[in-house]
């Protein structure tokens, strides 16, 4: 009886996340017309070139640009994909009930589904707010600030903590949301010829992206993929140091990571005794 009188909640609750989903969508796509159409016009003076050259004796001249256009491209193409995920996971989250009846196995997977699909939704909404917000500070920030050599040394020196936050982010959500499926799929085909298929199906795809986003990172930063949690957590945790409100942030993180760190195992043991 009292499974029956959650389930309308459930379908109900999932039913206005796929609403909240796509009004979220609707919103990043015209706020992002909105930013690339502000940032557009410059005054007359920049529209020339606002690079300006530096010599010295026997040293070569440093062309010093504006890349703050460049950077507001790269994290619109971050931004748009990500709603998509947020929306999609928003969507999926609750998908999978819990069932008093369910044995250990299915247990399990939804309980780490339900994780792994509220993960890759903070996530994907992370990287959308950092992006949205870096693309509207951008224009407002001083040309004398703007200028640099290089479009890494650009982002080291203005926004390194933004750009690091939106990308990685953006990919642990894209991880979480595939493992997710693959759970899924694993535990809701009957046949098990067909579920080991289409998690083999997901697992192939997943490790092809990782190597393209592996050799694209060594490609543009010189560290792999796997460095993007180590770079995130260090710039996150020194931000903290001058920054109330990052601080309370990392200390949030930290906390949560051991939480799970510490439930997990904790849940496993439960299981493994209760369910049928």
């Amino acid at each position: 009886h009292e499974d029956r009188s959650c389930s309308p909640k459930v379908g109900t609750m999932s039913h206005r996340l796929r609403h909240i989903a796509l009004l979220l969508f609707l919103l990043v796509c015209f706020s992002q017309h909105e930013v690339v159409s502000f940032a557009a016009p410059q005054p007359a003076a920049d529209k020339k070139n606002v690079a300006t050259s530096l010599q010295s004796n026997g040293v070569e001249s440093v062309e010093l640009k504006d890349y703050g256009p460049e950077l507001s491209s790269f994290m619109g193409n971050t931004r748009l994909p990500a709603s998509l995920f947020a929306g999609a996971a928003a969507g999926a989250a609750f998908a999978m009930p819990l069932n008093p009846g369910d044995t250990f196995k299915v247990a399990l997977v939804k309980r780490i589904y339900a994780l792994l699909m509220m993960s890759s939704l903070s996530s994907q909404l992370l990287s959308i707010v950092v992006s949205t917000i870096t693309m509207n500070a951008i224009p407002h920030k001083s040309k004398q600030h703007q200028l640099s050599p290089s479009l890494g040394e650009y982002i080291e020196k203005n926004y390194n903590l933004e750009w690091s936050t939106a990308r990685f982010n953006f990919f642990w959500g894209i991880i979480n949301f595939v493992i997710g499926c693959g759970l899924r799929a694993w535990v809701s085909i009957s046949c098990p010829v067909f579920a080991k298929a289409a998690l083999g199906t997901i697992v192939s795809a997943t490790l092809i992206s990782m190597a393209f986003l592996n050799e694209t990172e060594r490609s543009n930063t010189g560290k792999g993929i796997i460095m993007l949690p180590v770079e995130f957590a260090s710039l996150l945790f020194g931000r903290a140091r001058r920054d109330p409100f990052h601080a309370v942030a990392a200390l949030s993180l930290l906390v949560t990571v051991v939480y799970i760190g510490y439930a997990v195992p904790h849940t496993y043991n439960y299981l493994l005794t209760t369910a049928p």
